[in-house]
């Protein structure tokens, strides 16, 4: 409004400086052309006309500068790796999954549930960043006497939670002593634990587990390493600085010591190179102790059985891997 009083003063004052500047004798000659009124109404039309085109300029947006500013993305909600939900089945299925998945909670509540459970908790490891995997052990689990007395339960990132399947752990470590439905009470505890769990898609035939090997020409279950003989293997896993190698030890019914082991940081980026972060519960990587032999299960045979949908082409990715397991393992016996 102002923009066009202005307009509307500098006009006519234009207008009437023009008029009264007009020589007298010309005035007089030319009163019909250029009167007063018809310069005044000529100014109000032109008036009129600087006001329609005042208007159209007001309807274009000005740009400002030449930087484009977006708005601030919301990143995607995360994709939980579930499948159907779990229910504990009557009939033995054709194939089992390596892994259940639940809904996420804090590592502290879930170690309280846990023992309200009957369930006793090893030891908690941060595997990766923002990976916790929470170790644990019942009587079901520790009467196999077995590398499956001790279950991994991953806290995976506040996203979901990951724990190993005894039912499919079991089938391939316990071979022709289990039966499909021996760790029901166990899966029975974990569902009071994690509330709905689903399966994972990761999942092999049963009937092939206790017999599994990734192909011909690789280590089945019982071709183990030796990483240490001798009387003294126990008390070498307490010596000064042995923490840093060891995340616990389970004293089962025969006699023998499970023993949960600790990789170098380097060790477990493996995981990444692959894309299975997301199966960080495979660790801490467990060796046995039968009276003055401690072994351990082929990281070749474990790796595989672990990833059961990997492919060659992953596997040669980390064609390294087995080797640098062991040698961080053997470490600890020195």
């Amino acid at each position: 409004m102002k923009l066009n009083m202005m307009l509307l003063v500098f006009l006519l004052l234009t207008g009437f400086i023009v008029a009264d500047s007009t020589p007298l004798n010309e005035s007089e000659n030319n009163l019909t052309d250029h009167s007063p009124v018809s310069e005044v109404e000529a100014l109000k039309k032109r008036v009129t006309e600087l006001e329609a085109e005042l208007a159209k300029y007001k309807q274009v947006k000005p740009v400002i500068g030449s930087v484009k500013h977006s708005a601030k993305k919301t990143p995607p909600p995360k994709e939980i790796l579930k499948g159907e939900k779990f229910s504990l089945q009557t009939t033995t299925p054709k194939k089992v999954s390596a892994y259940l998945t639940a809904a996420y909670q804090t590592a502290d509540d879930l170690k309280v549930k846990l023992v309200q459970n009957g369930f006793d908790v090893l030891a908690t490891d941060e595997i990766l960043k923002g990976k916790t995997v929470i170790t644990i052990s019942n009587e079901a689990l520790r009467d196999t006497n077995s590398f499956l007395s001790a279950l991994h339960i991953l806290v995976n990132d506040d996203h979901e939670i990951r724990v190993q399947n005894p039912s499919y752990f079991g089938a391939a470590f316990l071979q022709d002593k289990y039966t499909f439905g021996d760790f029901n009470e166990t899966l029975k505890s974990l569902q009071v634990v994690l509330g709905d769990m689903y399966i994972s898609k990761e999942q092999y035939k049963l009937d092939d587990l206790g017999d599994y090997n990734f192909m011909l020409g690789m280590p089945h279950f019982n071709d183990t390493i030796t990483v240490a003989k001798g009387s003294d293997i126990i008390s070498k896993l307490t010596k000064e600085g042995s923490e840093k190698y060891i995340s616990y030890t389970l004293k089962l019914p025969n006699g023998s010591v499970l023993v949960g082991h600790k990789l170098q940081d380097v060790t477990y980026e493996y995981l990444k190179k692959i894309d299975v972060a997301h199966n960080a519960q495979i660790f801490p990587y467990q060796v046995m102790i039968e009276e003055e032999r401690a072994y351990m299960l082929n990281p070749k045979y474990y790796l595989a059985l672990s990833f059961p949908l990997l492919s060659m082409t992953d596997f040669m990715q980390i064609a390294s891997a087995p080797e640098e397991i062991v040698k961080d393992i053997v470490e600890a016996y020195k």
